[in-house]
């Protein structure tokens, strides 16, 4: 998550990126860049020098309006402080010469009409670790020319109390702090109501995929687990392929059934894919030219979404003991194993647990916890989005209409002592 050094690494991007420029041409490379107040930027021998000047911070209000990224429905969390930064750069020549001034002035202005987003290698390196994790947020780092009226510069010179100076302005939107507030996350509810159905639509002459349906009206599917694909012609689908976007291969799958509006396929167990949503989508032959001669040749559906669960795995109850001061480490082992890139959250009863992106794949991941009481807490692990179950899910009933018996898997659960 973006932390409340943000800001400084904004300004530590701006100031090395006109550093590296100022460093490249031969007539100023000796220069400085700085960032400083107006009437305390000019310190000690008069150099070359660009001075960057953090003069305001405003909220974006397109940004404070919406949800956190990574909120669901249902659930609820303080939405990021979206900040637009506006700074006043300044160039100062050699002895107080102003055609170096002006030629400074000019290779800071050239470079962020270059460069009018911060890359994200910029940002990780702008500051010493632990740094601010910036450059992981969804919305990248723009620069912009802010043309200020010429009176409010005015006045903040005089507000400084020093000598007006050739000046503009730049915005850098958006930066986004995230929260320090849990989000919370409901348990899944047990029991559906009686006509759960949706509206039915679609018209083809070739196979078309509505939706993809786990079993036992679970919210995701798990390894071997048999998934029911719903649609039109489905009679006619030879293979069925599940694609990830961290995996460079679809995986096939051969139908178990087929009927016009119903086809079945068993997934793997252990799971070849990733957790997290996938794209399912179904072949088919289909004759493209008889008048030419041309034979059968295979063709794609349309794609539809599921959802591949994680699974926390474990014959018992997780007993961790709370530290006396500072964090709770909690280790939990899930499958399948979570790949470089993957979001990864461990939620504990209802609140939400974030770990930093692993390096590496692993099947092994550790949280910190922190501001927890002794006591039971059912445990999920969410990954890209999709929830481990922790429920056990008993066989479907003969009757339709008759309520699913549902209850949590006393497996999947956290005792702190």
């Amino acid at each position: 998550m973006s932390t409340n050094a943000s800001i400084a690494a904004v300004t530590a991007s701006l100031t090395n990126m006109i550093q590296a420029a100022v460093a490249a041409d031969p007539t100023v490379s000796s220069g400085t860049v700085t960032a400083r107040p107006p009437d305390r930027a000019r310190q000690g021998a008069p150099v070359n020098q660009v001075n960057l000047f953090l003069y305001r911070t405003s909220i974006d209000a397109a940004w404070r309006n919406q949800d956190p990224p990574a909120i669901r429905p249902g659930e609820s969390g303080q939405p990021p402080l979206p900040l637009v930064l506006s700074y006043l750069i300044t160039a100062y020549g050699e002895d107080d010469d102003e055609i170096l001034a002006h030629r400074l002035l000019g290779i800071a202005m050239g470079v962020l009409n270059d460069r009018p987003v911060l890359s994200r290698s910029q940002i990780a390196s702008a500051l010493p670790p632990p740094g601010s994790d910036l450059q992981n947020q969804v919305e990248r780092v723009r620069i912009t020319p802010d043309p200020r009226p010429q009176d409010e510069i005015s006045r903040m010179w005089t507000t400084f109390n020093t000598g007006y100076r050739l000046s503009v302005s730049y915005d850098a939107a958006v930066v986004l702090i995230d929260s320090t507030r849990p989000a919370v996350a409901a348990p899944p509810v047990l029991v559906r109501g009686r006509q759960d159905t949706g509206p039915l639509a679609g018209a083809s002459l070739f196979p078309q995929l509505q939706m993809a349906v786990p079993p036992n009206r679970q919210p995701a599917a798990q390894p071997g687990d048999v998934l029911t694909l719903t649609g039109s012609y489905l009679n006619a689908i030879t293979a069925v392929q599940l694609s990830h976007p961290l995996t460079p291969q679809p995986l096939t799958l051969a139908p178990l059934s087929r009927t016009a509006s119903q086809l079945t396929v068993q997934l793997p167990d252990p799971a070849q894919l990733p957790a997290g949503i996938v794209t399912v989508a179904a072949t088919f032959g289909a004759l493209m030219d008889q008048a030419a001669g041309a034979g059968p040749v295979t063709v794609t559906s349309n794609v539809v979404p599921v959802a591949l669960a994680p699974k926390l795995v474990s014959n018992a109850p997780l007993t961790v003991k709370l530290a006396h001061s500072g964090p709770t480490t909690v280790t939990v082992n899930c499958s399948p194993a979570v790949q470089p890139g993957q979001t990864i959250a461990l939620i504990v009863g209802s609140q939400l647990v974030s770990s930093e992106p692993l390096q590496a794949a692993s099947s092994q991941l550790s949280f910190s916890l922190q501001g927890f009481t002794a006591g039971t807490y059912l445990l999920r692990v969410r990954i890209d989005q999709a929830d481990s179950i922790p429920v056990v899910s008993p066989p479907e009933p003969a009757n339709a209409n008759q309520p699913v018996a549902m209850q949590f898997d006393p497996s999947q659960q956290l005792v702190l002592t």
